[in-house]
């Protein structure tokens, strides 16, 4: 070793306590963590955002199933981390949604799976996870429209799951105005429609655009 350089630390071991514990049993937040650096729930190493496994003990960013990696915003949910990690989400956007959703405990299940549906399907997840977190800022992200006329105009008109869940979306950021004025305007289109769903997505830009639907065509067979 070089004169004057620095001495790693050893390996902990066997049988060597956990990280050190706060008050109230949280870990601790080392000085000198940066943005997506982690602590690591066995030796209490700083580890690296890029590194997935702890240079010192081995333990993975996972660690356990109960476990969770510990960033400068706090400990990041396994729900969380889990749905990020299968999208490649940068770090700074995986701690803004763990942040976001501390306050919809009642409705996590279904946000989280509405936000896996969403990334699934756009070009860019990571962009559209962002899209998504600004709506939950405003109040306007729905990850279930419980509104009974969408029930009834699915059911009746058996729309299909992309038709179902597109409308959905854009019905419950609506008005109780507009929602009043489209769920009539929607019905009467698909009474007059073979294809209703096909129908659904012709409709799409005007419904998101808050346009009116304008006269339906002729009825359906």
């Amino acid at each position: 070793r070089p004169p004057g350089a620095p001495v790693s630390p050893p390996p902990p071991p066997k049988g060597a306590p956990e990280a050190s514990k706060g008050s109230g049993g949280e870990p601790k937040i080392l000085p000198g963590l940066q943005p997506g650096d982690w602590l690591c729930p066995a030796c209490g190493q700083n580890c690296f955002a890029s590194k997935f496994q702890c240079p010192r003990c081995g333990r993975n960013k996972r660690g356990d199933a109960d476990d969770v990696y510990v960033s400068e915003h706090g400990r990041i949910h396994p729900d969380i981390q889990e749905l990020c990690d299968e999208y490649y989400i940068e770090t700074r956007h995986i701690e803004k949604l763990n942040e976001l959703m501390k306050d919809r405990h009642d409705t996590w299940v279904e946000d989280l799976k509405k936000l896996k549906e969403i990334m699934e399907e756009a070009r860019s997840p990571c962009g559209m996870l962002v899209v998504k977190m600004k709506e939950m800022e405003d109040g306007t992200f729905v990850a279930i429209n419980r509104d009974k006329r969408m029930q009834h105009l699915k059911e009746k008109f058996k729309l299909d799951k992309i038709a179902e869940t597109r409308l959905s979306d854009i019905l419950a950021r609506c008005s109780d105005e507009k929602k009043d004025e489209y769920y009539h305007d929607l019905e009467r289109h698909f009474e007059c429609s073979g294809k209703p769903s096909a129908t659904a997505m012709l409709l799409m830009k005007k419904l998101a655009n808050g346009e009116p639907l304008g006269p339906p065509g002729r009825p359906g067979p």
